[in-house]
């Protein structure tokens, strides 16, 4: 296969990746590599998808943003899940304002939503039992990427009574940020998928 064919060859595969979902500009070059090779002209063709906007990295850290908010996810793993995809620490904190701020994201609520999906009554029982459950609960959040403040915030708010009313089966976590998503259990199921 000539270079010129490979390049096309490229062209077609990265138009085809980018057609179904946004990429990080890493994370597609690296697919790119794995397919054709670490000789292959991949950061011609990257530069050319940047400069026809067909890949736009801050499209890509808000679209990636909004579902994450949607799964129930808390700011902390959103940004190492970004990292991960090669973004920078400025894009991060920039697509997260910028969603923070159009969709008026309060992560305590949200945090208190995923709690009272997941656990809906407060821990109860004996001493050893609640002090076990509420572990389990604040361990739960936290891997959710939730601050300890904001898991702190949530348990205490399903103490307090001031947690969000029973959701109904459609509510979801991500409404808490004036969005719609998935049941924030199915995150950890699918997660592969991308």
């Amino acid at each position: 296969m000539s270079e010129q064919d490979v390049r096309a060859e490229m062209h077609r595969a990265a138009m085809n990746w980018l057609s179904r979902r946004d990429y990080a500009r890493r994370e597609l070059g690296r697919r790119l590599e794995r397919r054709f090779g670490e000789d292959a002209p991949v950061d011609n063709i990257l530069d050319w998808l940047e400069e026809q906007n067909f890949l736009n990295e801050a499209r890509f850290a808000e679209a990636f943003v909004r579902s994450r908010i949607d799964r129930g996810q808390g700011a902390l793993r959103i940004r190492a899940e970004l990292e991960q995809r090669g973004l920078e620490a400025a894009r991060i904190e920039q697509a997260l304002e910028q969603v923070m701020e159009e969709t008026g994201c309060d992560w305590f609520e949200l945090a208190a939503r995923v709690r009272q999906r997941r656990f809906p009554a407060p821990p109860g029982g004996n001493p050893r039992e609640k002090a076990r459950e509420k572990a389990r609960q604040l361990r739960f959040l936290q891997y959710r990427g939730f601050t300890p403040e904001q898991a702190f915030r949530a348990m205490e708010a399903a103490h307090s009574g001031d947690a969000p009313e029973g959701l109904p089966d459609e509510e979801v976590p991500g409404e808490a940020c004036g969005m719609e998503g998935d049941n924030p259990d199915s995150a950890e199921q699918g997660e592969g998928r991308e």
